[in-house]
């Protein structure tokens, strides 16, 4: 009954406000509107992460502040390890319930100072502000457990990943690149053949 009362106050007031000034109600209706549509072309959309479109533009505004402000910046790039198998054997709807899960553990393991995004395909990026490398390597092992112990897909997936930091005004291209290497090389010692001594 009190949160019918409340609408009730609410849409009474909506109304008389509308009544009072339709043009300024229309144009905050529009701004919202306006609002809401670049918030939805920021994301992706079957994880709910930013897009990699909204990263480019985002990192460069990013990179200025942090060097004025002497600031570090670390990069995680993560990679699912077999997406193509996985795909193959279960199907483009569990693949995308994969993204969707490694997604979810990701946005839970970062602060909201932090930057996450869909990379492309099955790739993501995640920038830690004001953190280390050291720390952003704990946030990725971190990221790595949740996804091992989820048990909403009912099969085991596994994530590679790269960091790497960067110092205030350095080039953030080349810093992504060494993430990028970093995560590559865990992803290949992962499918080297054990060297048996003996």
């Amino acid at each position: 009954m009190f949160r019918f009362v409340s609408y009730l106050v609410i849409l009474n007031g909506v109304i008389v406000n509308s009544l009072k000034d339709p043009v300024q109600s229309l144009l905050l209706e529009l701004n919202r509107e306006r609002e809401h549509l670049e918030e939805v072309a920021r994301r992706d959309t079957l994880t709910n992460l930013f897009n990699r479109a909204h990263f480019n533009e985002w990192i460069q505004r990013q990179t200025k502040h942090a060097a004025l402000c002497k600031i570090p910046l670390s990069f995680i790039m993560i990679d699912v390890d077999d997406f193509k198998k996985i795909n193959d054997s279960f199907g483009h709807i569990t693949g995308d319930e994969v993204l969707k899960t490694v997604a979810r553990c990701i946005a839970s393991s970062i602060r909201s100072s932090d930057f996450a995004a869909r990379y492309g395909g099955d790739e993501f990026i995640v920038v830690l502000h004001d953190a280390s490398e050291k720390q952003a390597e704990q946030i990725a092992q971190r990221i790595r457990e949740k996804v091992a112990v989820s048990k909403e897909l009912g099969l085991n997936v596994d994530i590679s990943y790269g960091v790497a930091e960067l110092e205030p005004g350095a080039d953030h291209l080349k810093v992504l690149q060494k993430a990028d290497e970093a995560m590559y090389r865990m992803k290949k010692a992962k499918k080297a053949p054990l060297d048996i001594q003996g």
